[in-house]
């Protein structure tokens, strides 16, 4: 064994890198729940205005997100590698700007005044803070192991790691930012949200800390030439348009998050506007986390057997047919809903816990081709995705919102085209997505299983990779 190799990789990478997207999801999961809800009930900001903040900050990240991927890209290897640097640096202003996106004190502030608080704060959260950690956490996937299966395995512990952030903001917050009135509405609390806010930024940071002293960055790739160094819009684009895989991937990620993104923020409308129960997003918070780790204990070896893309395909199909059953039959049993929604989980938790997996194998593509390493890049071009797909979400749903005639006072009132509205856009937006994406995915995406094991062989010639005997 070399004096100063790295010890094996194993269980703490793995636990270190679910603490990384319990984070990142903390926060993710926050913004996409109940940032729109926060802005129309507490702040009196009209929907379809909020929506569209929302999207315009979404396409500020397609040239901040790209930027950040090549300063990453170049950045130097350092004795804590090339990554984990940039967590350190960004996890304080993160999770600062996490927290600030919820001004309940100004709530009696000037109309101006509280947009441009919101889009600062936001603009600032998602395109500069988020992405600065965002980029280099997925990045590190293809640094710690080299291995296709072991990588699988650290997309499950991801996916893990989401689920426990996606409980503690779906099922946890409810209990504690709603409050029931005696007449049975139920409302949310500005300051009971600012005060949750606050918790899940300090549990942010203790777990990008986590992060760091948890996971070692093992694979060391080639240098580029002194020629490849500079950042080359040329370059970037030759990447982004001569990679099939990474193309179809993004849209496949654009349309998942509007359609997700939008299942979640309506959770916030359907259960206390609809159901009038904050005790029922609760538990189906909890039928998540269920599901959740209920897949965890399969899932890698299903995936590793009949191949990422098939499997994740599957659960589109799956979730996409619980929530064709659901429109249809339009319940008013918010338990009845309860188990659509955990069925239609099962299948969303399959793409959340295979498809973190899909960009280290478009990044060895890459490099196989061009032999450069290009992870900050891929991984940039994944994460930009989820931002525009998360920010056309809330565009979407707040536009719908608006054309349905949404108010609180409206809904709380139980006004029937409104909040049969909401039933109608929670099922809709993401029963088109879901069945889109399988059909991207079956058709579309070329990186099977032969081909990533395949790619994976010849690059074990090409790195210096350090492992434990």
């Amino acid at each position: 064994m070399e004096k100063n190799a790295p010890r094996a990789f194993g269980l703490q990478d793995k636990v270190g890198y679910m603490f990384g997207d319990i984070a990142g999801d903390g926060c993710f999961v926050l913004s996409s729940t109940f940032l729109l809800k926060f802005y129309t009930d507490i702040m009196k900001l009209s929907p379809a205005v909020v929506g569209l903040m929302m999207t315009v900050v979404g396409f500020v990240c397609m040239f901040t997100t790209i930027v950040i991927g090549q300063v990453v890209d170049h950045s130097e290897i350092t004795k804590n590698g090339k990554f984990k640097p940039w967590i350190l640096r960004m996890a304080a202003p993160l999770c600062l700007f996490n927290f600030l996106m919820y001004p309940s004190w100004f709530a009696n502030m000037s109309t101006l005044f509280k947009l441009v608080w919101m889009f600062g704060t936001y603009l600032l959260y998602l395109s500069i803070f988020y992405e600065f950690i965002d980029v280099p956490f997925g990045s590190m996937a293809s640094v710690i192991t080299g291995n296709p299966d072991e990588r699988t395995a650290l997309s499950n512990w991801r996916s893990i790691g989401g689920t426990v952030a996606v409980t503690v903001v779906t099922a946890i917050a409810p209990l504690i930012v709603y409050q029931t009135k005696a007449n049975g509405n139920v409302v949310l609390v500005g300051r009971s949200m600012t005060l949750f806010a606050l918790a899940i930024s300090v549990f942010m940071f203790i777990c990008y800390m986590l992060l760091y002293f948890l996971t070692t960055e093992r694979v060391k790739p080639k240098k580029d030439k002194k020629s490849d160094q500079k950042f080359k819009i040329k370059d970037l684009f030759s990447t982004i348009f001569a990679t099939r895989s990474l193309m179809v991937l993004a849209l496949v990620v654009i349309i998942r998050e509007l359609g997700n993104t939008g299942l979640q923020g309506m959770a916030s409308y359907i259960y206390p506007d609809y159901f009038h129960s904050a005790v029922a997003q609760s538990i189906g918070g909890f039928m998540g986390t269920v599901v959740s780790f209920v897949v965890a204990t399969f899932i890698t070896k299903v995936a590793n057997r009949f191949g990422k893309k098939e499997i994740i395909a599957l659960g589109c199909y799956l979730a996409a047919g619980i929530l064709a059953i659901a429109y249809l039959i339009h319940t008013h049993n918010a338990y009845l809903w309860i188990t659509f929604y955990g069925i239609a989980t099962v299948g969303i938790i399959i793409y959340g816990a295979v498809s973190w997996a899909l960009v280290p194998d478009i990044v060895d593509e890459v490099q196989v081709r061009s032999d450069r390493h290009r992870a900050g890049t891929v991984y940039s071009v994944f994460s930009l995705s989820r931002s525009i797909g998360q920010a056309l979400s809330a565009s979407v749903v707040g536009f719908m919102l608006t054309g349905v005639g949404y108010t609180p006072a409206k809904a709380m009132a139980g006004n029937a085209h409104i909040v049969n509205g909401i039933y109608n856009i929670t099922c809709i937006v993401p029963l088109v997505a879901f069945l889109i994406v399988g059909l991207l995915l079956s058709f579309l995406y070329p990186l099977n299983k032969k081909t990533v094991h395949k790619n994976s062989e010849i690059l074990k010639s090409r790195n210096e990779i350090s492992e434990n005997s």
